[in-house]
């Protein structure tokens, strides 16, 4: 009886590693050695996305703002800084410096890059909103390459 036992198990282990060798591997099991390295760049990609979006929604908020958009229009309308610029003149894709804006009030410290087909300078603002009105302390071009400093306040 006990040779019967041991006649039937190597029997069962047989068949027991047929019955495995012929089920179907699983999806992960088949693809993982390419879906790791894909996965991985799909999420760092898509942080690099997600982190450019937040930086193109900020900036372009910050330069929809009254403050810079009338400091720009200042600058790409004096004579002096078309003369040194040329007539075209551009912001640039990222400024510097500090501000806050609300309905009635708000103030800005910023530089802004501005360029042209002539040349580029550096647009220094300081203002302050005061009762939802904008009040310009600094309003200057700085003409890069040059010691030329164009304030845009004098009349």
């Amino acid at each position: 009886m006990y040779e019967q036992q041991t006649q039937q198990q190597p029997s069962t282990q047989t068949q027991y590693q047929a019955d495995h060798a012929q089920l179907p591997r699983g999806w992960w099991s088949r693809n993982w050695r390419w879906f790791v390295p894909v996965g991985s760049v799909v999420v760092v990609l898509g942080g690099v996305g997600f982190l450019f979006a937040i930086f193109a929604l900020v900036f372009g908020l910050m330069k929809s703002t009254e403050v810079y958009e009338t400091a720009l229009y200042e600058a790409q309308t004096n004579p002096a800084v078309i003369e040194h610029l040329g007539n075209r003149i551009e912001d640039g894709l990222i400024f510097s410096g500090t501000m806050e804006v609300n309905p009635t009030s708000g103030y800005a410290d910023i530089v802004i890059p501005i360029s042209g087909h002539n040349g580029s300078g550096s647009l220094y603002v300081q203002a302050e909103k005061i009762a939802g009105s904008w009040e310009f302390f600094t309003l200057e071009v700085a003409v890069h390459g040059s010691d030329i400093s164009i304030d845009l306040l004098e009349d």
